[in-house]
Parts: structure tokens; C-alpha cells; sequence
């Protein structure tokens, strides 16, 4: 059940609070949900206790880096501001620390874990939330961390003693991604060769330098559902026991619906089908598909062709980490799909 109600809406009036701040722990649902402030906006649900009912918070919390689908422990700092704006809250709430993070996937131990970042330390700007579009990944496996920073792939050696861990010939890819993207890598990069301290627990994985100064906070990667999600095609079978990757310049789309359709696009047509599961076992129906005639790239109505015929083969699916598996009946892999963040 949730109550209607804000902590402390932007534009209430609100009673003076004494000048000193105080620091608070508060719990964040897993979901915003729409509100009306000074206008229509999406709210943070906030409770001070697991036994409460939500409430709805219409202000920021600042250095909070949201994501939605997880469960939040979180303390916070709680100050006045001095002559408020008259539609603005006469208090503002500052993250001290994110206690726990839960979604579907836990983790309790460092390595064999898919971790993605969730803020870094910026010299310059503090506690820092990713760029939108961005995703920063780490795993640590015999003695290797790798990952992606964002940008470019990146790999190194790490060691552990206790919770003291050392980060060492961090090498990366050479792509420029623009100015932003690659300073943020740079930063996270940096961030991991100064690493001396690290603690797991919450499902939340935190790398601090040798003054106990929290560099990186990560958490478990949250396997994307079959359904609500955006799949980009990463290769498929092309129907001669051949797993190939879209031609230069296609893009090739899935989205799964509740009601068992499926739309897309194969590379130049759109298409829309129906689809079974049960379990892992999945069926997916003959496609119709708009009629246009595409004739550049060379080969993309061929590649339509056998992409289309490839959905007709899955017999069953999986999901790991960012992508789903299609596969034939003999486990030979029919459509390879990753989840595209950067649509919805």
C-alpha cells in the first residue's frame, strides 16, 4: 500500500529546523512513481523504516545515483538551506553512504561476480553518478580484472590480502569515444590503480584508496527479463552453421511483449510475430513483416531472410549477464541478443 503523501514536497511550507544537520537512514523503493509537485514529475518512494509505508519524495538527494528495479538502504545527511526559494524545500538531503543495494542477483565474495559501477570519486565534482548511456563493468577472476570502462575494454592484475587489495598494469582499447565518455574512463581507470582497501557486502562491492577514501562503489549486474526489454542483435545463425554479425550499418531489433508478441526490425522490414515459453522452452511463430525493398547494404534482404528463419528455429533461450541466447534444438545457437540501454 502506498501513502500519498511526501516527505517534506517542494513548495510545502515547512517549520524552521534547528541549524544542525542530522543524518538519517532511509529505505527507497524500487520504483519511482508519478507525481505532481510544482509539476508533474517522477518521485523517489522513501520510508524511514521497513515496516512503514512509503512515502513519496519530491525533492533530490544529492550524489544519490538511482537505478530502477533495486531496493536501497541509504543514509542520509539532512540540513537547512538558508532563505530557500519560495518553491523549494527549506531542507536538502545530501548521500552519506549507500548501504545496501538489492535486486534479483547477490553477491557476498569479490571474485566470479559481474560487477557494474555504480558512482566513482571525480577530484573535481565528488561522489559521481555514470553518464547516461554509460556502463562501467569488473570482473575479478584468478588474479585479472576485466571489464569495461565505459568506452574501451580494459584489463589488469589485482591481488587480495584481507580486505586490502592492490590494482596493477591497468591496460585499455584505444577508442575515443567524445571528450565525456573517455574523461570518465580515465577518472575510473585512475580510481582502480589507486585501490588498497575493498569491502563486499549489501551486494554492493566498494573500493576505497589507502586513506579509507571511498574511490568506487559497484554492484551485481541485474540479468535484464526476457520481456521489457530492448534486444539488439549481435549475431545470428545465417543458416549454413554459420554465426554471423549484422551487416555494417543494419540494426536489428526484438522486443518481447507480455501478451506473447514480438516486434522488431530485421535490418530494412519491420516484424511482428507471436511467441510461447514455457519454462526455458520457447516457440516463436512465422512473421509478417512490412514491404519495403531495401537494396543497400548489398546482402541485407538475404540477411532479413535468414534472420527471420533463425527466430523460427529457437527452441529454447537463456539469459546471462547483458545478453539472451536463442537456441535450436540442438543447442546450436540460433539469435545471440544484447541489451540495448541506450532505448527506453
Amino acid at each position: 500500500m502506498l501513502i500519498l503523501v511526501s516527505f517534506l514536497a517542494a513548495g510545502d511550507a515547512v517549520e524552521e529546523t534547528a541549524s544542525k544537520s542530522v543524518e538519517k537512514i532511509w529505505y527507497v523503493g524500487p520504483e519511482k512513481v508519478s507525481c505532481v509537485g510544482v509539476s508533474p514529475q517522477m518521485c523517489l518512494q522513501i520510508r524511514e523504516s521497513p515496516d512503514q509505508n512509503y512515502s513519496l519524495f519530491y525533492s533530490t538527494i544529492e550524489g544519490f545515483c538511482y537505478q530502477p528495479g533495486y531496493s536501497y538502504e541509504i543514509r542520509v545527511r539532512e540540513e537547512p538551506v538558508e532563505n530557500p526559494p519560495a518553491d523549494a524545500s527549506s531542507l536538502k538531503w545530501t548521500l552519506i553512504d549507500v548501504i545496501s543495494k538489492t535486486g534479483n542477483a547477490t553477491a557476498s565474495e569479490l571474485e566470479g561476480v559481474n560487477w557494474q559501477l555504480d558512482s566513482y570519486l571525480n577530484p573535481e565534482e565528488g561522489n559521481s553518478c555514470l553518464l547516461p548511456g554509460t556502463e562501467i563493468t569488473a570482473l575479478f577472476e584468478g588474479g585479472r580484472i576485466s571489464g569495461s570502462g565505459g568506452c574501451n575494454r580494459y584489463s589488469g592484475h589485482y591481488s587480495t590480502d584481507g580486505e586490502n587489495i592492490a590494482i596493477s598494469s591497468v591496460a585499455s582499447t584505444l577508442m575515443f569515444c567524445g571528450e565525456d565518455v573517455s574523461g570518465q574512463e580515465a577518472v575510473y581507470l585512475a580510481n582502480l590503480e589507486k585501490a588498497a582497501h575493498y569491502n563486499v557486502s549489501g551486494n554492493l562491492l566498494k573500493i576505497y584508496d589507502s586513506n579509507r577514501t571511498l574511490l568506487l562503489t559497484y554492484s551485481v549486474i541485474q540479468p535484464p527479463s526476457l520481456t521489457g526489454t530492448n534486444w539488439q542483435v549481435l549475431s545470428y545463425n545465417n543458416g549454413r552453421q554459420a554465426l554471423v554479425s549484422p551487416l555494417a550499418g543494419t540494426n536489428i531489433t526484438a522486443a518481447f511483449g507480455e501478451d506473447q508478441s514480438l516486434t522488431g526490425s530485421a535490418g530494412c522490414n519491420n516484424y511482428m510475430t507471436s511467441y510461447a515459453i514455457s519454462g526455458s522452452a520457447i516457440a516463436i511463430f512465422p512473421a509478417a513483416t512490412t514491404g519495403m525493398l531495401c537494396s543497400q547494404p548489398e546482402g541485407i534482404m538475404q540477411q532479413e531472410s535468414e534472420y527471420l528463419a533463425a527466430l523460427e528455429s529457437a527452441a529454447s533461450f537463456e539469459i546471462s549477464d547483458r545478453d539472451l541466447t536463442l537456441f535450436q534444438s540442438n543447442r546450436t545457437r540460433a539469435v545471440v541478443y544484447r541489451e540495448n540501454m541506450e532505448i527506453g
